[in-house]
């Protein structure tokens, strides 16, 4: 028996990789039927490449063959019978099908650098308006690590039946009568009716091809795909993790996720204003199945001896930055608040001040005209108050974003890094008033 991870000879009753460390999971191996009673030889005449149909095939054990042309692996299971080999895999799940076609093994290189990501990360943190202001100085930063993704990228056929209310809009003139006046209004109305089709189309999609899909984004991936050349895994030119084998539930994951593509596709493409009780059904063919191997970087910060959090982003063209960023918009709301409190407390004296006039002038029974024009001078320095107030917490805001911001460029001008795009119009400033 081979690893499906690594694809080295492992004994049949091995749980785990001795060589990797992969747990052995035999469900993971689609089977390819073949007559194996017979010697070497003849099993490997007997044997095509699925994927480009050259017989230059090398039997590696006896359950994996290697195509020398186009480096695809074959899985084979053996029988003591024999069976006509159509070297296909068949797979039915309720009314989806996936026709026989052979999966294909990709690694996608590294299009991003270390560094690159690492000034990306850091412009993430400083420009993210919920990061504190001494995000840049009081955080440790772990070193970076490169672990591999394993994502399922297939294109299938997705043919729908759907039903739906579709509204159209219209505008209504009506009268109406207000204190003995004719008045003429218009409003809008919307007329409903019902509408039924098909819908084909064929979509292509990505899953996570892994147990372990936490620090996944097959998403961003697929969004990333056009932008970038992966190259055919070839097992002693790559130093990542090998392709994995679809199963079952990851073929029906992805079986699903077209038809969810589709029925958006569907959805958003329906004639009318408005949509209600919008419902389909139908069933997803496959016909392609790829299976791919993506690098990810992995970045770990502390930010004043908290625990550690985590970035992530493909080590591709394109990706985006995801995971935790730490908050603490609240910490930084106090604070503002208090310092605006501080330049604004002034005003809470006079406040109290023309508090105590009231008091006094209603004590000896002063003219209402006198009260009138002492309320309102207190509202109107109340209204004056608060718009001051909400100046001072908008400007401190703006102070503390900049000071994050002009800690970054000083931090990267210090280490001779590439200063972002999105940080250079900021130093110009800074430079320009200096």
């Amino acid at each position: 028996m081979v690893c499906n991870n690594c694809s080295k000879n492992i004994t049949d009753n091995s749980t785990s990789c001795p060589h990797c460390g992969a747990i052995v999971d035999k469900e993971l191996i689609p089977n390819i039927l073949i007559d194996t009673t017979t010697n070497n030889n003849s099993l490997l005449s007997a044997i095509t490449c699925t994927q480009c149909g050259s017989p230059d095939v090398e039997i590696i054990s006896p359950e994996l063959v290697f195509c020398k042309n186009c480096h695809t692996r074959l899985m084979i299971n053996q029988r003591k019978s024999k069976i006509e080999s159509n070297n296909t895999v068949h797979i039915h799940i309720n009314d989806n099908s996936y026709n026989p076609e052979p999966v294909t093994f990709y690694v996608m290189p590294k299009g991003v650098d270390t560094v690159t990501f690492f000034v990306n990360a850091l412009t993430e943190l400083a420009l993210n308006k919920n990061t504190p202001v001494d995000i840049i100085e009081n955080t440790t930063f772990l070193p970076i690590e490169t672990e591999y993704r394993q994502y399922l990228v297939a294109t299938g056929l997705a043919e729908l039946n759907y039903s739906a209310s579709i509204g159209y809009d219209y505008e209504v003139t009506y009268t109406e009568y207000r204190n003995g006046k004719i008045y003429e209004n218009t409003r809008i109305e919307t007329k409903w009716e019902s509408l039924s089709g098909n819908h084909t189309g064929n979509y292509t999609v990505a899953v996570s091809n892994e147990e372990d899909c936490k620090n996944s984004n097959p998403d961003d991936y697929i969004n990333c795909l056009s932008s970038n050349f992966a190259n055919k895994y070839e097992n002693e030119k790559t130093e990542s993790s090998a392709p994995l084998l679809p199963t079952e539930i990851t073929i029906a994951n992805a079986q699903q996720k077209i038809k969810e593509t589709a029925s958006n596709h569907c959805k958003n493409n329906l004639p009318g204003n408005q949509h209600a009780q919008f419902t389909c059904n139908g069933k997803v063919n496959i016909s392609k199945l790829e299976s791919h191997v993506v690098p990810q970087y992995k970045f770990a910060y502390k930010y004043n001896n908290q625990s550690a959090k985590e970035l992530y982003m493909h080590a591709i063209k394109g990706s985006q930055m995801r995971g935790e960023i730490i908050n603490t918009s609240l910490e930084t709301k106090k604070a503002i608040n208090d310092v605006a409190e501080e330049k604004f407390k002034y005003f809470t004296y006079i406040n109290f001040f023309m508090l105590l006039i009231t008091i006094a002038l209603s004590l000896i029974k002063a003219t209402y005209v006198i009260g009138v024009i002492l309320t309102t001078v207190s509202l109107l320095v109340n209204i004056y108050a608060m718009v001051i107030y909400s100046i001072i917490c908008t400007k401190l805001h703006e102070k503390y974003n900049d000071l994050k911001r002009q800690s970054l460029v000083n931090f990267l001008k210090d280490r001779n890094l590439t200063i972002p795009e999105k940080l250079k119009s900021l130093e110009e400033t800074n430079s320009s008033k200096k």
